[in-house]
């Protein structure tokens, strides 16, 4: 019989080792360092092996500036008045991310904090119905949505909804429909050119709201649009005479 060892990894030091020699490296690794401990950096949390307070200076700088006031120049209202005025500011203020003491008295202590707090803002506003294509300058109609619209008014439709809101039950986002008809439970999405990037994105996007939400979804391109391919179909969906 061919012998053969099981191999592992320590996760102290993350060191490949048999599974037969963890034990002793364990005792004699981990154990002991962890006897020595002295205490932990009040800034990061680091543990140190000596009689240090803190584990370097940057830690230890940014300690001492976020319990200490500083003084900050604040331009004059209009011109011809004193170039300057000063003020103190108290810099004892937390990272809202983090929860990290930091100088400069903002709510975020780095730029990744505070990306991650724009992020988090933007998705609560998201999932409040706010639509991201109004922020964007997009809100206004394309020339797609502007004719359909004149379509629908012309053949007296009148209970539909723009840019209906679909949120995800995961709430990592929500999609907007361009035109909602509750009463047949139907989309109608308008193509422009450039969504023959994005087939597997609106093919996922649509079987999630169609499985959740129970509605149908019919998606019509721009050429299917300029050369009246779908017109039929939707006079009979929509039940047009």
């Amino acid at each position: 019989m061919s012998k053969f060892h099981l191999y592992c990894s320590c996760l102290g030091c993350h060191s490949k080792m048999t599974i037969q020699n963890l034990s002793s490296h364990y005792e004699s690794k981990h154990v002991q360092q962890v006897k020595s401990v002295k205490s932990k950096c009040p800034q990061c949390g680091t543990c140190i092996l000596n009689s240090n307070k803190f584990c370097s200076r940057s830690c230890s700088a940014i300690y001492s500036n976020a319990r200490k006031d500083y003084t900050v120049c604040i331009p004059g209202p209009k011109k011809g008045t004193p170039g300057k005025r000063t003020k103190t500011v108290c810099a004892v203020s937390p990272c809202v991310v983090c929860c990290k003491f930091h100088p400069g008295g903002k709510q975020t202590c780095s730029g990744e904090c505070l990306t991650l707090l724009l992020s988090q803002q933007m998705k609560a506003r998201i999932h409040a119905g706010f639509n991201p294509k109004h922020n964007r300058g997009r809100g206004k109609k394309s020339w797609l949505e502007q004719s359909f619209t004149d379509w629908l008014n012309e053949h007296q439709v009148i209970n539909y909804e723009t840019e209906k809101p679909f949120k995800r039950l995961d709430m990592i986002k929500t999609y907007f429909a361009d035109f909602y008809f509750p009463d047949k439970k139907l989309i109608i999405e308008l193509d422009g050119t450039q969504h023959s990037q994005t087939i597997e994105y609106d093919y996922d996007r649509d079987k999630y709201i169609t499985d959740t939400y129970g509605v149908s979804i019919l998606r019509i391109s721009h050429q299917e649009y300029k050369n009246n391919l779908k017109t039929e179909l939707v006079k009979t969906l929509l039940n047009i005479h």
